[in-house]
């Protein structure tokens, strides 16, 4: 193994774990591997991105991805972002993952990182993607920037002006966001039983 440097290494090790032993133990030993979040990695697999070769010889080793934990203020703004659109917004995208396609698995797509207290739950901040194009755009970041300038334009120099306001949650504050997220989200799912179609706008807590 001295011949292989520490990717190809783990390409190896990836492919050994993911391609013939695709339990949950193998998932946990490659994301320990990869130094990155198991969810990510689990994810990943189960999207079957690790089947790619040409895709895991560009991974990032030994950097997490992400750290921030996920709480019910999430979970529940997540499902508000995903049943107002209905659909994963990058439909028609190209991506170069092999033959990654897009499907009905639909995710919350942040498009400033999550670190961002204020415009964490700001539906401004939020679309809604299948798995496969929320990897191919959280793993370049460049080509993101331009679908979302191109798709929703002036919508990058609002979310940088509301950049700059400081928020920290005081007691109770959250509970209330997730009162009004749960209030959000049953007005959609009654608009959607009642035959509306489309996408459909939701109003944030801030």
């Amino acid at each position: 193994m001295s011949g292989l440097d520490r990717p190809g290494w783990l390409v190896i090790c990836f492919d050994w774990l993911y391609l013939h032993y695709r339990s949950y133990r193998s998932r946990r030993v490659a994301a320990r591997l990869l130094d990155g979040p198991r969810d990510r990695v689990w994810r990943m697999a189960s999207s079957g991105l690790f089947e790619h070769p040409e895709w895991l010889a560009g991974l990032r080793v030994g950097k997490a991805v992400s750290g921030i934990k996920r709480d019910a203020l999430d979970a529940i703004f997540s499902d508000c972002v995903r049943a107002a659109a209905n659909c994963c917004e990058a439909h028609g995208e190209p991506m170069l993952y092999g033959n990654a396609v897009c499907s009905d698995n639909l995710e919350c797509c942040h498009i400033h990182s999550r670190r961002h207290q204020y415009i964490r739950h700001n539906p401004l901040n939020a679309l809604s993607m299948c798995g496969a194009h929320h990897r191919w755009y959280t793993d370049h970041p460049t080509i993101f920037a331009d679908f979302v300038e191109r798709r929703f334009p002036g919508r990058e120099e609002t979310l940088r002006e509301l950049l700059q306001v400081k928020h920290k949650w005081l007691r109770g504050m959250k509970a209330e966001a997730r009162a009004h997220y749960r209030a959000e989200y049953q007005r959609i799912i009654n608009r959607r039983a009642e035959g509306e179609t489309g996408r459909l706008e939701f109003v944030g807590f801030f």
